[in-house]
C-alpha cells in the first residue's frame, strides 16, 4: 500500500484546496512542493510540529 502513496502529490492536492479556501485574511505563502517521504508519514515521532517545520523549509531534496 505504501508504494501507492505519493507524498508530493498529496501535498500538491492539499495545497490546492487550502489556496482555494475563502478566508478573511490572506494565507501565509505555501511552497509549491516540500520534501516528504512515506517514511516521514509513517514515523510515529514525526508529528504536526515536524510537518509544519518541513513545510516552512520549502522545497528540498528528498532523502
Amino acid at each position: 500500500m505504501a508504494q501507492h502513496i505519493d507524498p508530493m502529490r498529496e501535498y500538491a492536492d492539499a495545497r490546492r484546496v487550502v489556496l482555494q479556501l475563502d478566508v478573511r485574511r490572506p494565507p501565509r505563502p505555501l511552497p509549491e512542493r516540500v520534501c516528504l517521504t512515506t517514511d516521514d508519514l509513517y514515523d510515529p515521532d514525526f508529528g504536526p510540529d515536524d510537518l509544519i517545520a518541513r513545510i516552512a523549509e520549502g522545497p528540498g531534496t528528498a532523502v
